[in-house]
């Protein structure tokens, strides 16, 4: 898929900068603005890494004009009332799910910071998207909202690292260590049940990396080898 933002009639030149520092954080370039609105001292100021976006992005007279093959209407105001809701809005996180069938390019549509798209512009749109937001303030700032709609459409695009996990036998292995530990600190059965409990449950939790096993492992290990050691220098 292929995203492209457009800006409706945007009212500080300072939020084109910002839109384009968000943009260029998830590596869309195509900047289009419906309006007369364009760069300057101020918006050149806020793109900081974004300015080729800034620079390259292209006035329209008319929403209609704007090249993109599919429009996502952006609204951060939806009726509780399915009887009052025209058209029914998707949740940021669902979008990317709703375009897989759609090709070309895809194009979300911001309205005016003050106002948001007239009914008009809307209904041009092929699809509604929102910000879940409480109810009592649901407006979002515009560069903010861009970035989170931008995140949800790209984040299955990037590769992460994949942490590499500690096998079943490898926690089995440092449980085994742990409770080498309490016998020779001389923990009664309760107690040493309660805290061998204790220790499965955080093993359970995030899950155990690799790296987190070893550093452990070799923590018990000089815990136990350090007295044991000075125990049988003792006896020579």
């Amino acid at each position: 898929m292929r995203f492209a933002v457009v800006l409706v009639r945007p009212l500080y030149s300072g939020n084109l900068g910002s839109v384009a520092r968000v943009m260029a954080n998830f590596g869309i370039e195509r900047l289009y603005v419906v309006g007369d609105l364009g760069p300057d001292d101020e918006s050149r100021m806020m793109a900081m890494h974004g300015l080729d976006v800034l620079e390259g992005l292209r006035n329209f007279a008319t929403l209609a004009e704007v090249p993109i093959d599919v429009r996502v209407a952006t609204t951060g105001r939806v009726s509780t009332s399915e009887k009052r809701e025209r058209r029914f809005a998707v949740a940021a996180a669902d979008l990317r799910g709703r375009l897989m069938e759609h090709g070309g390019t895809i194009g979300i549509v911001f309205g005016p910071e003050d106002s948001g798209l007239s009914n008009d512009e809307v209904e041009m749109c092929d699809i509604v998207a929102t910000i879940p937001a409480t109810p009592e303030y649901p407006i979002l700032n515009l560069s903010h909202a861009v970035a989170i709609f931008l995140y949800e459409l790209s984040k299955q695009s990037w590769d992460l690292p994949v942490k590499e996990m500690a096998t079943a036998e490898e926690r089995d292995c440092l449980l085994r260590r742990v409770e080498e530990v309490m016998e020779w600190l001389g923990y009664d059965g309760p107690r040493k049940e309660r805290v061998s409990t204790y220790m499965r449950r955080i093993l359970g939790r995030e899950g155990l990396t690799k790296w987190e096993f070893h550093g452990l492992m070799g923590l018990f290990s000089d815990a136990l080898n350090g007295p044991r050691a000075g125990r049988a220098a003792k006896k020579i």
